[in-house]
């Protein structure tokens, strides 16, 4: 536990995100969470919290203890360091954005129910809904191979379609949210943050309203990755029935047009 907490009175945004595993959500998630202004905790499942009945106040504090557990740990995840350089903060700076950053959960929650949403509405703040892309060949065949090793076993045919269907579960449940327009999403592609990420960040920070701050952009970018990762290209998985399947699946989504095998 953190004591004390930081005070949660000018806090008047929730950041939540929305999408599918191996996507970049952890990247993403890492360079909110070091802006001086935000508190985005990593892997907590706020909506679960959410969904139980926990308080606002509380669920706050849920999120600095986690933020605080992982960077303990040396915020590592999954073989990667996502430690940011600290900003130094700016005397007029307060925590104005906390949330979470556990998106494929996040999605499956959303599937049966939006009623957290509906609850962080209530709370009379602002409710910022971050959607993360990523080439579906590249995330399904990274969360593939993640599995077979946690697993011990090789994928056969019907646990790769399974995966691509989990997939586009998902995918179904983020259409509808943005379709629905009740709700602030917004929609980054992991490619770009890679190629122009001064940019896109830029975007991103203007969506949830953070001030842009240099230093804690040149930060950013130590992090963020020179070239974007591709390995469907070594996943040995892709037969030309799945990338085909997968394919006509993804036709139904805009936020999926332009990616390709």
């Amino acid at each position: 536990m953190v004591e004390p907490y930081p005070t949660f009175a000018d806090v008047h945004t929730f950041l939540l995100f929305v999408g599918y595993p191996r996507s970049g959500h952890s990247l993403v998630g890492a360079l909110l969470n070091a802006h001086p202004q935000a508190i985005v905790a990593h892997e907590l499942d706020a909506v679960a919290r959410i969904n139980a009945q926990v308080e606002r106040d509380q669920l706050f504090k849920d999120i600095v203890d986690r933020d605080a557990e992982f960077k303990d740990a040396g915020s590592q995840w999954m073989g990667y360091s996502y430690e940011v350089a600290p900003t130094l903060p700016g005397q007029q700076n307060k925590l104005t954005h906390i949330g979470d950053k556990r998106g494929g959960t996040t999605s499956k929650h959303l599937s049966e129910s939006w009623q957290a949403l509906e609850a962080i509405t209530n709370w009379g703040i602002q409710l910022k809904i971050l959607h993360v892309v990523r080439n579906p060949y590249d995330c399904i065949s990274t969360a593939i191979k993640k599995r077979e090793a946690k697993q011990g076993r090789v994928f056969q045919s019907r646990d790769v379609i399974r995966k691509m269907d989990h997939f586009i579960e998902k995918a179904t449940v983020i259409d509808q949210l943005i379709k629905s327009e009740k709700y602030d999403i917004y929609t980054l592609r992991l490619e770009n943050l890679i190629t122009n990420t001064e940019n896109e960040l830029n975007q991103l920070l203007h969506f949830v309203a953070l001030p842009i701050n240099d230093e804690y952009l040149a930060n950013c970018k130590q992090l963020v990755w020179d070239t974007p990762s591709q390995p469907r290209f070594a996943s040995p998985h892709w037969s030309a029935a799945h990338k085909t399947y997968l394919r006509q699946k993804m036709g139904a989504f805009s936020f999926f047009q332009d990616y390709s095998f």
